[in-house]
């Protein structure tokens, strides 16, 4: 279990009146979690209070043939400046024709604040059924995929305000 408060600031490069068609943000926060763990983790705890801060930057693109976006994303422990975490992510969704697309999205993150990792040695099972982890210093993802929707041309407008993002 974790609680955490973290006030936030940010920016966006473009108007809000153009935000369901472009944006590029910033965020900055700053804040405090209190973690509690189910098991003795590597730094032989069961609880802590851990200040961190982050910077958040996302940019956002619709347009007639689909739509592009991307974020990277930096993190820290204030309290252990060496516990870290870069994460960088890209996707695009490339209308094929009315209502059809085809998307591909991509993660990478470079990995410094496991905390949370529990003492005793995670099990081949317990890894694949995805109940523990091990300690790791990157992570990566991608996936393609197609997607067909239909309805009203106004049913994906959301607030693109902390990190909802235009497209």
């Amino acid at each position: 279990m974790n609680i955490a408060a973290s006030p936030a600031i940010e920016y966006d490069f473009f108007p809000y009146s153009e935000s369901t068609e472009r944006s590029l943000t910033v965020q900055y926060s700053i804040g405090v979690t209190t973690f509690e763990y189910r098991e003795l983790t590597i730094f032989d705890k069961f609880k802590e209070t851990v200040p961190s801060h982050s910077l958040n930057t996302s940019i956002g693109i619709r347009a007639p043939w689909g739509s592009i976006g991307g974020s990277a994303n930096i993190s820290q422990h204030l309290n252990q400046l060496d516990r870290y975490r870069f994460s960088f992510n890209g996707n695009t969704d490339i209308r094929l024709f009315k209502g059809f697309s085809f998307n591909i999205f991509g993660q990478y993150d470079k990995i410094g604040d496991q905390i949370g990792l529990r003492k005793d040695e995670a099990t081949t099972e317990e890894v694949l059924l995805r109940l523990q982890q091990r300690a790791t210093g990157y992570s990566y993802y991608m996936n393609f995929g197609i997607n067909y929707s239909f309805g009203s041309i106004f049913n994906s407008v959301v607030n693109p305000r902390f990190g909802g993002g235009c497209c």
